[in-house]
């Protein structure tokens, strides 16, 4: 049976995993491990009965402010008035308003996903340390290659949306440009390829887990792109090719389709990973404990020899052999004259009783007893009786 919920998978394929401070996280789980119990009752309470609710509340929030970014676009552009958004018709205008209503949802929700995602490592990476530290140190690494991918992809996604707004108006616009214009141009693209660069430089000092689709040897950074990056535009270039601008879009599409690509097989053997780790922590926890078998010492062969040698009789040694002087017989044959004795039957005679045994009775059976009056500070010797 899993231990994750079945909605989680498409949850983090669509968002990703927020794990902000994953340093920081580590050392308290260093510092401040829970105790078995309380970890046992955090995995148990780590998917609420709400969660499928806010799985879904999150992905339509997401799909309805990429409906609302799109109409804005079409709106500045002139394309549209008016678009219909639920069951009623709003002016396109109104797009840019009902998104930024979208973002601040969008906000609460995160915060609670942020803190979700927290314990979800924390929970897991404790019990994987607890394991073994080689499983620990792998859970660490596939977190730290998820989240590092995921910026490559949001960075790059992010740069080429507007690459592709600067590309778009430079296939629009006449040969001759204002330089306020150019201007602005250029500096879009140099931060363009100055974000494909970094993503690759980054992905290089990643070390990936084991992933098909990235073989081990290979640089990650060829993986996400074949080729050499396209030449860097200089910061004085007063003339831009529209063929450069469409490789460096080819480029980082590119680099977002492989990254893609890998964070989804990531992401994959991550959420198997998690379960692994949950299900033989609980199986270690609950099982019975065996019982340890004695440990030899590590004794060299010519100590076990020495030790034997010390059972064995000397050879000059005089042997001991008891002779019939030598067993002692009088004791136990008073014991069984004295068994005898006591089985005979007493003499009536010898137990009887005479005049002189009885005691008589008082002479004042019903007279009142009672202490002598004694001083206490008398210390003569004299016989202690009583009146009568």
């Amino acid at each position: 049976m899993s231990s994750l919920h079945p909605a989680l998978p498409s949850v983090y394929a669509n968002r990703g995993i927020a794990l902000p401070g994953l340093a920081i996280l580590i050392q308290s789980v260093h510092k401040e491990p829970l105790p078995a119990n309380r970890l046992l009752q955090a995995h148990a309470d780590l998917f609420p009965a709400d969660f499928a609710e806010r799985a879904r509340r999150i992905e339509l929030l997401r799909q309805n402010r990429d409906i609302l970014a799109l109409v804005d676009r079409q709106h500045k552009a002139g394309e549209i008035e008016t678009f219909r958004y639920g069951s009623g018709t709003y002016d396109a205008a109104d797009a840019r308003r009902m998104m930024e209503g979208i973002d601040r949802q969008m906000l609460q929700e995160e915060s609670w996903w942020s803190e979700f995602d927290q314990r979800v490592f924390r929970i897991h990476y404790q019990m994987a340390r607890e394991l073994s530290d080689q499983t620990g140190r792998d859970l660490r690494i596939r977190c730290e290659f998820q989240t590092a991918m995921q910026d490559i992809e949001r960075d790059t996604a992010a740069r080429r949306r507007r690459l592709a707004k600067v590309a778009s108006f430079v296939d629009e616009a006449e040969a001759m440009l204002p330089y306020e214009d150019f201007h602005a141009i250029r500096q879009e693209l140099l931060e363009a390829w100055d974000v494909l660069t970094k993503s690759l430089h980054k992905a290089s000092r990643l070390t990936a887990p084991e992933l098909h689709c990235a073989p081990s040897g290979k640089p990650l950074a060829r993986v996400l792109l074949a080729e050499a990056p396209v030449h860097r535009l200089r910061p004085v270039a007063q003339t831009v090719s529209p063929g450069w601008v469409s490789r460096l879009g080819r480029q980082m599409d590119e680099v977002r389709r492989n990254t893609r690509r890998i964070l989804d097989e990531a992401l994959q053997d991550l959420l198997t990973e998690l379960e692994w780790i949950a299900s033989h922590w609980i199986e270690q926890l609950t099982a019975p404990p065996e019982a340890e078998e004695a440990e030899e010492l590590d004794v060299s062969p010519e100590e076990r020899a020495a030790q034997e040698s010390l059972l064995q009789p000397l050879d000059d040694e005089p042997e001991f052999e008891l002779s019939e002087e030598d067993v002692v017989t009088e004791p136990l044959e008073q014991a069984e004259r004295l068994e005898a004795e006591l089985d005979e039957a007493p003499d009536e005679e010898e137990f009887a009783l005479s005049e002189q045994d009885v005691l008589a009775e008082p002479t004042q059976a019903d007279a009142d007893l009672e202490f002598e009056d004694i001083d206490p500070d008398d210390h003569r010797d004299r016989p202690r009786h009583w009146n009568v």
